[in-house]
C-alpha cells in the first residue's frame, strides 16, 4: 500500500490491507508498488486529468479566495491587537502576548503535527483513492489529539497551581486559562487542516480566520464599553477561549459536509505506526520551526527584558507577517496539490506549479515590504506611543518574512514529499543556531538583538533548504524554472 508521498512498501497490517483493498479501488498493491488509482472518475479531488496551465489557473483561483480569506484575517487580527493594545494597555497586553506564546509551544506537543501530517495524507489518500486508510486516519488523528491536549492541559493546569506563587497573580491566571485554549486549538486545527487536504480552501480559512476574531473583539467590546468592566490578560485569554470553541465547532460542521460518499462508506482502515512516525518527524520539524519564530523570540524578551517589550516585539511581528501572508495563502491552497502531483510522479506538473508559486510570490510580498518600510512608525504608534520605538524593529522583521515568503516553500516541499528528515536536520540545526544567536544578541541589543538573530538564521535555513531540495526532488524555486533535472538517488 503506497502511503501519502511515499511509493514504497510498508509493513502493514495484513488484516487492514486485505479491508483496504476491499474497500478503495486502486488502492491494491503488487510486489510492495503501489498500483496506480483509475482516473476514470472525474471529481473535486482530482488533477490527473490537468494541463499544468489548468493546474495553474486552479491554484490562481483558490488562491484568490485563499488570499481574500487571508487578508480578512490579517486586516482582523491587527484590529484585534490594536484594540487590545488599547484597552489592556501595555503590561497587560504584554502578558496576554506572553502566556499565548507559551500556549502554542504546548500546542505543538498537544496535536503532535497531526494537522500538518493531514493535509499529506488527505490530499494523497483522496488522490489515489485510498479511502480505507483515510477514514482510519481522520479518526485515529482525532483520537490523539484530544487525548493528549487534553492530557497537557490537566498537567499544565496542575503545575501552575503548585508553582502559583513564584509568579504576579496577573501573570499566573493568564497561563491557567491559556491552558484551557489548548485542546480546542488543538482540534480546530487538525480539522481545518483536514479540510484543506481536500483542497475546500475557504471552509478551511474561515472559521479560525474570520470568524474567531470577530467572536473574539465582539466580546472583548461588549464586555469593556457595554457592560463598563476593566478587561485584563485572563480575561481576555478567555474570550479567546469562547471564540476559538465557535470556530472549532463551525469547522467540524464543514468537515461533514465535504466529505465524499465513498469516504463515509469505507471501512476504516489503519497504519497508526506510519502515521505516528511521520507526525514524529513534522514535530521534530515545527519544534524547530518554533524555536526559529517569534513566538520564541517573545518568550526570550519576556524572559530577559520584560512583559511591555514582549508587548512591543509582538506587535512589530504581527504587522511584519502582512508581508508573507498572500504567499501563505497561495502556499495554503498548494500543500495538498503537491502531496497529490508526488504521489502519482507528475514531476513536470509539479515544477511548473512550483514556478507558479514562486512567481506569485514575488508579486503579493515585495509591495507590502516597501508599504511597511515607509509607513513603520505611524504605523507602530497605531497601538501607542511607546509602540513607536518598534518601528525599525518592524522594518528588520518585514525582512525576514520577506525571506521567508521567497523560499520557504522549500519546507513544505520536502515534508509534502516525504523527505521530513531531511528538512528536520536542517531545521533542527538552525534552532540551535536561533537560540544561540538570541540568548547573545538580545541582551546586548534589546529587541533588535531577537530580530537580529532571527533574519540570520532565515537566511541560514532557507538556503540549506533549497539546496536539499534541489538535490532530493531536482525542483528549482526559480519563477521561470523547467525541470531538467532528475532528483537524486
Amino acid at each position: 500500500m503506497a502511503h501519502g508521498g511515499d511509493w514504497v512498501a510498508s509493513n502493514i497490517d495484513g488484516e487492514a490491507m486485505a479491508e483496504a483493498a476491499a474497500h478503495t479501488p486502486g488502492a491494491a498493491a503488487r510486489d510492495g508498488v503501489a498500483t496506480p488509482p483509475s482516473t476514470s472518475e472525474a471529481g473535486p479531488f482530482k488533477t490527473s486529468r490537468l494541463s499544468s496551465s489548468d493546474l495553474a489557473r486552479l491554484i490562481v483561483r483558490g488562491g484568490v479566495w485563499s488570499l481574500i480569506i487571508s487578508a480578512s484575517g490579517a486586516a482582523l487580527s491587527l484590529g484585534v491587537h490594536l484594540i487590545l493594545a488599547r484597552i489592556l494597555g501595555s503590561e497587560e497586553y504584554g502578558r496576554y502576548v506572553f502566556a499565548l506564546a507559551w500556549m502554542n509551544v504546548l500546542l505543538l506537543v498537544g496535536k503532535f503535527e497531526l494537522d500538518t501530517a493531514s493535509v499529506r495524507f488527505v490530499g494523497a489518500y483522496s488522490g489515489t483513492d485510498q479511502w480505507a486508510f483515510l477514514r482510519g486516519f481522520l479518526t485515529r488523528s482525532s483520537q490523539i489529539v484530544l487525548l493528549m491536549s487534553v492530557g497537557i492541559m490537566l498537567a499544565s493546569a496542575v503545575l501552575i497551581g503548585v508553582l502559583m506563587g513564584q509568579f504576579e497573580r496577573g501573570t499566573a491566571l493568564s497561563f491557567l486559562a491559556a491552558s484551557l485554549l489548548l485542546p480546542v486549538s488543538a482540534m480546530g486545527q487538525l480539522k481545518a487542516s483536514a479540510l484543506q487536504g481536500f483542497k475546500h480552501v475557504v471552509r478551511s480559512q474561515a472559521p479560525s480566520m474570520v470568524v474567531r476574531p470577530v467572536v473574539f473583539v465582539l466580546g472583548i467590546v461588549v464586555l469593556h464599553y457595554g457592560f463598563q468592566r476593566s478587561v485584563s490578560a485572563p480575561v481576555a485569554i478567555l474570550l479567546q477561549f469562547a471564540a476559538t470553541t465557535v470556530a472549532l465547532i463551525l469547522t467540524i460542521w464543514f468537515l461533514q459536509t465535504v466529505m465524499p460518499e465513498r469516504l463515509r462508506q469505507a471501512t476504516e482502515a489503519f497504519d497508526t505506526r506510519y502515521w505516528m512516525k511521520t507526525a514524529a518527524g513534522l514535530l521534530v520539524i515545527s519544534g524547530g520551526q518554533t524555536i526559529l519564530s517569534t513566538n520564541a523570540d517573545v518568550l526570550v524578551v519576556g524572559s530577559l527584558l520584560g512583559p511591555e517589550l514582549a508587548g512591543r516585539y509582538g506587535a512589530a511581528s504581527q504587522l511584519a507577517s502582512a508581508v508573507s501572508f498572500g504567499v501563505s495563502a497561495i502556499s495554503f491552497i498548494a500543500l495538498p496539490f503537491i502531496a497529490d502531483l508526488y504521489a502519482r510522479q507528475a514531476m513536470g506538473q509539479l515544477q511548473a506549479l512550483i514556478s507558479h508559486v514562486a512567481r506569485l510570490a514575488l508579486i503579493l510580498s515585495v509591495p507590502v515590504l516597501v508599504v511597511l518600510v515607509v509607513g513603520a512608525r505611524p504605523v507602530m504608534s497605531a497601538f501607542g506611543p511607546s509602540f513607536a520605538d518598534a518601528s525599525w524593529l518592524l522594518v528588520l522583521l518585514g525582512f525576514d518574512q520577506l525571506i521567508g515568503a521567497l523560499f520557504g516553500i522549500a519546507g513544505y516541499l520536502l515534508v509534502m514529499t516525504g523527505h521530513q528528515v531531511t528538512a528536520a536536520r536542517v531545521i533542527v540545526g538552525c534552532a540551535v543556531l536561533n537560540l544561540l544567536l538570541t540568548f547573545v544578541l538580545t541582551p546586548w541589543l534589546g529587541t533588535m538583538g531577537a530580530g537580529l538573530a532571527t533574519t540570520l538564521t532565515t537566511l541560514a535555513r532557507c538556503y540549506l533548504l533549497v539546496t536539499r531540495m534541489r538535490s532530493a526532488l531536482g525542483l528549482s524555486l526559480s519563477p521561470w524554472a523547467s525541470r531538467t533535472a532528475a532528483p537524486a538517488a
